[in-house]
């Protein structure tokens, strides 16, 4: 494999996002609470406004994107859509984010990307200056749950109101 770099990409790039999301949803579907059929069918123009609002960052193996993480922030506007994210984001107070979308291919595995990518949202929310980074971790999860805590997570002793499965974690970022 070649080298590794973390770039954002912009909506013209919706296919490679497109493309790198349902292959999180298809190979690990217990780990997100987006579903790969309500995502499979969406066109063009819902990708790139979701690329609009939120802002990715993604692991690039040449030109190939072999893992993503996102930063989603309140919007103000109604939750709706495929993405069940939406309505936990659009809870959070203003001033704070969450972590998105976090997933790593097979094909990239074990080369901690998946902290690579979540540090670079991190560092999306703190020049953005936002208080506090949320996400939301399947319990069972416990690699990426180590991941999150090494890089100052701490669980806030609350559950995802969509899915009981989900311990929601916060890290207090440098504005708060």
């Amino acid at each position: 494999m070649t080298e590794i770099t973390v770039a954002r990409l912009g909506p013209d790039d919706w296919k490679r996002h497109r493309e790198i999301r349902l292959e999180a949803l298809r190979t690990a579907p217990e780990m997100f609470s987006s579903r790969l059929e309500d995502m499979v069918e969406q066109p063009e123009p819902w990708w790139r406004e979701l690329m609009g609002k939120n802002r990715y960052c993604y692991a690039l193996s040449g030109e190939d994107v072999v893992g993503m993480a996102g930063l989603a922030t309140p919007t103000g506007e109604p939750a709706e859509g495929a993405e069940a994210a939406n309505a936990l984001t659009e809870a959070l107070p203003a001033g704070t984010g969450m972590l998105i979308s976090v997933f790593v291919s097979s094909r990239a595995r074990g080369l901690r990307l998946g902290e690579r990518l979540s540090a670079a949202v991190i560092g999306q929310a703190e020049a953005e200056g936002l208080a506090e980074l949320y996400l939301d971790v399947v319990e069972h999860n416990t690699g990426a749950r180590k991941i999150y805590e090494r890089l100052g997570f701490v669980e806030t002793g609350r559950r995802c109101p969509t899915d009981k499965r989900e311990l929601e974690m916060v890290l207090a970022l440098g504005a708060g």
